[in-house]
């Protein structure tokens, strides 16, 4: 205990030295201090079956205030990372993913000073301004220790089954029976299992707040969680019906918090009455709807409240982005500018998708390139700030396993030849994949990391026929295209490459 007082006393004073607590830092602050102290720079990836990873390219921590969900940044090569928030509502949910599927939640007050510590790559908050109950900051870690058994829960085994299912232990005669049938057992076992936690879990919070271990608010989040968590489970068993459901999103109910739990909730009842019944779409997204038929749907339901509303329209607006032409796009989102007035949702969806309103999309006769801020600049322009240097170039996108296996050793080399500047070229449609893949590789703080934005139009790109990724090149110290096909930073043959180039 008195260690844990001193490492709080010298972040304080850490803190004080460095100008970030002034007058303008207190708990009548409008803003969130948050401090990573010794951020793993990679995460544990989920192995499950017989040997089958998986890997989740969402942002490890996010922030939930008001109407929307930001991704945070955090600077891996700093042993301490400082981040200000500025909240809009009276506190902010943060969530902390720190493996591929396990994630906790932490609700932090406008003017919080909060500090995130690691054991391994498993979070610890501290909050250093205010006194916190027991279970306020470290609910979730000490939820798994008392009722989970196992590192995946049975409410994620329901909703994902593929994480409790072992191919390896199939007959291997008819493949996709197999797999179905053995997915309908994994759902109908857990089930059960999840109706049977999430009621031991509310009864548990119960307790807390009735011993003083939890603060209302803490309390009245988490809550908040588990009914929706159960309501979900009764919507996927076909156990919540349309009225039940419409019921939910009219009550006047004080206790239910409209939250990010509240609007998966929607999204699932939505997807359940009205998506299943659009037409299906060869769009090869998981889901294959057609969400230019759930939109209009969405205007059609008289029981939803305006931001229920809006909310729903800027997600269809959004998966049609991803998925349909972008003149589909920028007809649906001039009605959508008409039929929300709301301009968080507006923002958003320009801000999510905002190479589709670049005059620079089609420009033919240079790359152009943007900036995680959104600072545009040509390749060329990258060139002549680095005459005297040579440039390797990795071309590459979110999507692209390969490209995303190779990162790892080019960032290693990078780091190794000082001479030789790196440069991340992304081919991603849109920035939220690119924001996202960049931090999972730790370049999100790397100033030379680009998205291009006219990937279909460039002559450059054209001429040297960069349509299968990843792909190398390597410009020479007065700019000019010495190796079109370099070596991948896996080779053995890249650095002699660049010994030569540099005599």
């Amino acid at each position: 205990m008195r260690y844990s007082f001193i490492v709080s006393t010298l972040i304080l004073i850490y803190l004080l030295n460095i100008g970030l607590l002034g007058c303008n830092h207190s708990e009548k602050s409008n803003e969130v201090l948050i401090i990573f102290k010794g951020y793993p720079s990679k995460e544990t990836h989920f192995i499950f079956g017989s040997g089958q990873t998986y890997t989740d390219d969402s942002p490890r921590v996010s922030y939930y205030d008001s109407k929307k969900s930001v991704f945070i940044p955090v600077n891996t090569e700093k042993k301490m990372d400082t981040v200000r928030i500025k909240v809009v509502a009276d506190y902010i949910v943060v969530t902390h993913r720190f493996n591929s599927i396990t994630k906790n939640d932490y609700l932090l007050r406008k003017g919080d000073i909060a500090v995130f510590e690691y054991k391994g790559d498993c979070p610890s908050l501290k909050i250093l301004n205010r006194t916190v109950l027991k279970y306020d900051v470290q609910y979730d870690s000490l939820i798994k220790k008392r009722f989970h058994r196992e590192i995946i829960s049975p409410i994620d085994k329901y909703f994902e089954p593929l994480f409790a299912l072992n191919i390896s232990k199939l007959p291997h005669k008819d493949f996709v029976k197999e797999v179905s049938n053995e997915v309908i057992n994994i759902k109908k076992v857990n089930l059960k299992l999840s109706l049977d936690l999430v009621t031991e879990e509310s009864i548990f919070l119960d307790s807390l707040l009735s011993q003083k271990l939890i603060s209302e608010d803490a309390f009245g989040y988490y809550k908040n969680r588990n009914f929706f968590t159960k309501q979900k489970l009764y919507l996927a068993d076909k156990q919540l019906q349309l009225g039940g459901f419409e019921k939910i999103l009219t009550q006047s109910n004080d206790k239910i918090i409209k939250d990010l739990n509240y609007k998966s909730f929607l999204e699932s009842g939505f997807d359940t009455f009205w998506l299943s019944k659009t037409t299906p779409r060869d769009l090869k997204d998981g889901v294959n709807k057609d969400y230019k038929e759930a939109y209009q749907m969405i205007k059609g339901i008289s029981f939803l409240g305006v931001d229920d509303r809006n909310y729903l329209l800027a997600r269809e607006v959004n998966r049609i982005a991803n998925s349909f032409s972008s003149k589909d796009f920028l007809a649906y989102f001039s009605l959508f500018e008409k039929d929300v007035t709301d301009t968080t949702y507006v923002n958003y969806i320009r801000s999510n998708h905002t190479l589709k309103f670049n005059d620079k999309r089609n420009e033919t006769n240079s790359l152009v390139l943007m900036s995680s801020d959104k600072k545009q600049l040509s390749f060329d322009d990258l060139k002549k700030r680095h005459v005297g240097k040579l440039i390797y170039v990795d071309f590459w996108a979110s999507w692209c396993a390969p490209c995303r296996k190779a990162l790892p050793a080019s960032v290693k080399i990078k780091d190794k030849n000082k001479e030789v500047i790196f440069a991340y070229l992304s081919i991603d449609n849109s920035p939220q994949p690119w924001i996202k893949a960049m931090n999972a590789e730790g370049l999100s703080n790397y100033a030379e990391s680009y998205l291009v934005i006219n990937t279909k139009t460039s002559n450059f790109l054209k001429k040297q026929n960069v349509s299968a990724i990843p792909r190398y090149m390597i410009f020479d110290k007065k700019g000019v295209l010495a190796f079109a096909n370099a070596p991948s930073a896996e080779s053995k043959e890249l650095e002699a490459t660049f010994e030569k180039l540099l005599k």
